[in-house]
């Protein structure tokens, strides 16, 4: 029923369009609809129960998606050309423009990157008429390119997203959160890969940029947000103190005192930048004046409890560890807070605390990554304490979780990670032949995951440096550049056959 009143609305919505005046596209926009009813359909039916879902399943829809966008190229083409389109076209650009952005979000589900970064690529070859889509295909390709280190494709796109959605404000001078931080975000990309120049370059448009528009929308929430981003800018470019008493001019228009946003990052300054941790506990606990269950209490107790432990004040750490476990709604914090109780015995010596903070953190969070680790580091802390048999005890059962965590979840991010941990696993125990087995499991049954982008790379290394045999390594040195060209491991393949 819901579906048939959606298609009469959208009967109503064409029909009249082309009453006032429309042009002969009717039947088009008609067929384009049904269309992306019957992909919305076919997202309806595994939305019930989408954890059954399967890639077979998303790869469906997915082609149902893409039927809408080729209808689209083979019957709207026309308004490339078109300036002024009528709003019955915009309508159907806007359709089929959501389509090709549904497919690419899907493909990132199942996992097929190099069609997902497809998809938002051709966005803008084929739409010429939806800005705020295309904004978010643009954001998507960045964090592609930025994960893959790829500078000139992240300048590129970085650079396009400032200049066509500048200034970044609507109608009521609110900050587009998407757009605002990317100044500062692509000063910082540079500061990463180690470019200097070019981190001096966009820190300094950053600074320029953020000025401006403090100048243009003073006393607003971008007026706020653009003196947060400047701070951090000054921080990244070793300028803390300037970035403190932009900070402290953040106010909360609700309270008449410094922002909570403001003070969180003045108290990372104050620890990071000025090592004074005594002001650094001071703001953060300003912060959770405001109530542990505030917006900010969770991230506040967090950065609180790794000052106060690094600062070696166990009990307290500890405290506001537990503070911080007992937030039901902050369950996302719960296995890293629990590894910073763990950590906070095991640096008292307390050695049964910490066992049993670690054995924890694998039975209540087991497919986390923290668990990940703990299963890593559990054989290493029995090693310390010269227990041999507990220590071979959890070797064992770090390699058996691993594997049972790839066999239970092959061909997802999970059963990725399971695999690349425990070559990680075979790689610290000097297990050179299971290293290398395990890490070809990578490229060949995970490529679409991070993991594997350097796997090739790292079989060479271990060749060459650990099993001393150059043509092997040779051979997956030529695998890494051949199957990952671009990236930094690539890179470092062409370097190391040099020294072959």
């Amino acid at each position: 029923m819901k579906k048939l009143l959606y298609l009469i609305a959208v009967f109503v919505f064409v029909f009249g369009v082309y009453a006032c005046g429309g042009n002969s596209g009717e039947e088009e926009v008609y067929q384009l609809e049904k269309l992306k009813a019957e992909a919305q359909k076919a997202e309806d039916k595994i939305g019930i129960k989408p954890e059954l879902a399967t890639d077979a399943d998303l790869k469906a829809i997915i082609n149902e998606h893409e039927e809408v966008v080729q209808y689209f190229r083979e019957n709207f083409a026309y308004l490339e050309e078109k300036e002024s389109p009528e709003q019955s076209e915009i309508y159907a650009s806007n359709m089929a423009g959501e389509s090709l952005l549904r497919a690419g979000q899907l493909y990132i589900q199942v996992g097929d990157t190099a069609k997902a970064k497809e998809s938002f690529a051709d966005f803008e070859l084929i739409f010429h008429h939806n800005p705020e889509q295309q904004q978010y295909a643009w954001i998507q390709l960045a964090l592609f390119f930025d994960s893959e280190r790829k500078a000139e494709k992240v300048e590129q796109i970085y650079n396009k997203l400032i200049e066509t959605y500048y200034p970044p404000v609507d109608t009521l001078n609110r900050p587009d959160m998407d757009i605002i931080g990317l100044p500062h975000d692509l000063a910082a990309f540079f500061h990463a890969v180690e470019n200097e120049e070019k981190a001096q370059l966009y820190s300094q448009k950053a600074i320029d940029y953020y000025n401006e528009l403090r100048d243009k929308y003073p006393e607003t929430v971008t007026w706020m947000i653009a003196t947060r981003l400047l701070a951090e800018t000054y921080r990244a470019i070793d300028q803390p103190q300037t970035a403190i008493e932009l900070l402290r001019s953040v106010v909360d228009n609700t309270t008449g005192t410094m922002s909570r946003g403001a003070m969180m990052l003045a108290a990372q300054t104050f620890f990071e930048d000025l090592n004074k941790p005594d002001s650094a506990v001071k703001y953060y606990r300003r912060v959770l004046d405001y109530g542990v269950d505030s917006l900010y209490g969770p991230t506040a107790l967090m950065q609180l409890g790794n000052v106060l432990l690094l600062e070696r004040d166990f009990e307290d750490a500890r405290d506001v560890f537990n503070q911080l476990l007992d937030l039901r709604y902050a369950a996302e914090q719960h296995p890293v807070a629990q590894r910073m109780v763990a950590i906070s015995y095991e640096e008292q010596k307390n050695y049964d605390q910490a066992q049993d903070a670690y054995i924890a953190i694998t039975e209540k969070y087991p497919s986390h990554s923290v668990a990940y680790e703990a299963f890593l580091y559990l054989p290493e802390f029995f090693e310390k304490q010269g227990k041999k048999q507990l220590e071979e005890q959890w070797y064992n059962r770090a390699e058996g979780f691993f594997i049972d965590m790839q066999h239970d979840y092959p061909e997802k991010p999970v059963g990725a990670a399971a695999q690349e941990y425990l070559a990680r696993l075979y790689i610290k125990y000097d297990q050179w032949d299971d290293a290398v087995r395990a890490l070809k499991k990578l490229p060949e049954e995970y490529d679409q995951y991070r993991f594997a982008a350097d796997a090739y790379f790292r079989i060479g290394a271990i060749f060459q440096n650990k099993l001393e045999q150059p043509d092997s390594a040779r051979v997956y040195y030529e695998k890494q550049i051949d199957s990952y060209p671009g990236i930094r491991p690539s890179e470092l393949a062409k370097r190391s056959i040099e020294t072959l």
